[in-house]
C-alpha cells in the first residue's frame, strides 16, 4: 500500500471517529430537548398550581365553603413564598439545558468543519497518489 493510500486510510478513520462522536451529541442535544420542553411545561403549570394555593377550595368540593384557620394560611403562606421560587428555578434549569444544547451544536459544527478539511486533504492525497503511480508507470 502507498504511502498516501495508508495516510487516505488513516483519515478516514479519523472521520469515523468524528462522526461517531457527532451521533452522540446529536443524540444527547435531542434528549435535553425533551426534558427542556418537559421544564416548559411544567414552568406554566405552576402558575395555575399557584391559583390552588390562593383558592384551595377551587377543584376540592369537600373544601368548598370552609374557611381556614390562621395555620392553615400561614402554611398556605410559606407555600406560596417557596412557590415564587419554582418558575425561576425552571428557568435556571431551562437556560442550563440551552447553554449546553448550544455548547453541543459547536462541538457538531466544529466536527463538520473537521471532517470537511479531512476530505479535502483525501482528495489531494489521491491526486498525489494518481500523480506518483503515472510517474512510475
Amino acid at each position: 500500500m502507498s504511502y498516501y493510500l495508508n495516510q487516505i486510510n488513516l483519515l478516514n478513520n479519523e472521520i469515523r471517529t468524528i462522526r461517531k462522536g457527532m451521533d452522540i451529541a446529536g443524540e444527547h442535544r435531542q434528549e435535553l430537548l425533551d426534558v427542556r420542553s418537559k421544564l416548559v411545561t411544567e414552568k406554566s403549570t405552576l402558575v395555575s398550581d399557584k391559583s390552588h394555593i390562593d383558592n384551595p377550595e377551587l377543584g376540592n368540593d369537600a373544601a368548598r365553603g370552609t374557611i381556614a384557620s390562621d395555620f392553615e394560611r400561614a402554611e398556605r403562606d410559606k407555600l406560596k413564598l417557596e412557590h415564587v421560587k419554582l418558575p425561576e428555578q425552571v428557568q435556571e434549569m431551562i437556560d442550563a439545558i440551552d447553554s449546553e444544547r448550544d455548547r453541543l451544536h459547536e462541538k457538531m459544527e466544529s466536527g463538520r468543519l473537521q471532517i470537511q478539511y479531512r476530505n479535502d486533504r483525501i482528495n489531494h492525497l489521491r491526486k498525489l497518489d494518481k500523480l506518483a503511480r503515472e510517474n512510475k508507470g
